[in-house]
């Protein structure tokens, strides 16, 4: 995989890992994931 920045490189991630873990959190002592896709969503919403 080739990409010409980072946005590339995390816009690619979540092509290929969709609904797989990118981040792992505790709220409240459970463990939470947060998927490529939602991380990618968020991503963009912060970047508009």
């Amino acid at each position: 995989m080739a990409h010409c920045n980072l946005a590339a490189l995390h816009r690619a991630g979540a092509e290929l890992w969709g609904d797989r873990a990118a981040l792992r959190f505790k709220v409240g002592g459970q463990t939470r994931d947060l998927s490529w896709v939602e991380y990618r969503r968020q991503a963009d919403l912060a970047a508009a």
